[in-house]
């Protein structure tokens, strides 16, 4: 029984430093998210398809640690992580990246496209122009783009907007891009820039009396290194 037993721990010791050092072996991937981690929602549905094919295609060689509800900081803060190379990607709204690579914004033009279908066919025939702006303006790669609804205003029931005239006068919270808040301006509303992570805190305060919000298009970032594109 004796022996049984050392023989069974010597195994389990040997099983346990292979598995460590398999661990250790592999390339860890720290992933920001700003959504939880909810089973339905896209962003989270395509993130684990992508993990799946990306371990299917390197032989299981990722480690990936997702940090949802912007635990890492909002999208803005997690470019800035990319950047710095302390963060490996990120799953972001794309006007937040705008702001690093401007010429990437033009997929946050307003009415620009009058369908999906013109939207996704453009942004295909645009892929290697957009990565490649994407990478020498803001050091990051894009690997994947999701369109997942339209923008849409939200007030609280003292400011029913039902259209654009009810709208003028409010306090609108716009995501921290330049776009948006010329947008905004152009329409003749009052657009306040607030990070996605501090509108809850906003409209509770009364800072802002509407949030201007859903992702209309999600980008998966992941660090480039300068000197690959240099």
């Amino acid at each position: 029984m004796k022996r049984f037993l050392v023989a069974f721990l010597v195994c389990t010791a040997m099983l346990l430093a292979q598995t460590q050092a398999q661990a250790a072996s592999k390339i860890t991937v720290i992933v920001a998210s700003s959504v939880d981690t909810s089973e339905q929602n896209y962003m989270n549905v395509t993130y684990k398809k992508l993990v799946e094919l990306a371990q299917k295609y390197s032989d299981n060689a990722f480690d990936f640690q997702l940090f949802p509800s912007m635990q890492l900081g909002d999208e803005q803060e997690t470019v800035r992580a990319l950047q710095l190379g302390t963060l490996q990607m990120s799953m972001l709204a794309t006007n937040n990246y705008a702001p690093f690579a401007p010429s990437c914004g033009w997929v946050n033009m307003p009415y620009l496209f009058d369908t999906l279908d013109e939207f996704r066919a453009l942004l295909d025939a645009m892929w290697e122009q957009n990565n490649e702006w994407a990478v020498k303006e803001g050091g990051c790669r894009i690997l994947s783009i999701l369109d997942i609804g339209y923008r849409q205003l939200t007030t609280s029931a003292k400011h029913p907007v039902r259209k654009l005239a009810d709208a003028k006068g409010i306090k609108i919270r716009t995501p921290q891009n330049a776009l948006m808040v010329s947008t905004f301006k152009a329409l003749g509303l009052e657009p306040t820039a607030v990070s996605f992570a501090e509108t809850f805190n906003a409209l509770q305060q009364g800072v802002v009396d509407g949030q201007e919000g859903c992702f209309n298009n999600v980008v998966t970032l992941k660090f480039y290194e300068a000197q690959k594109y240099a």
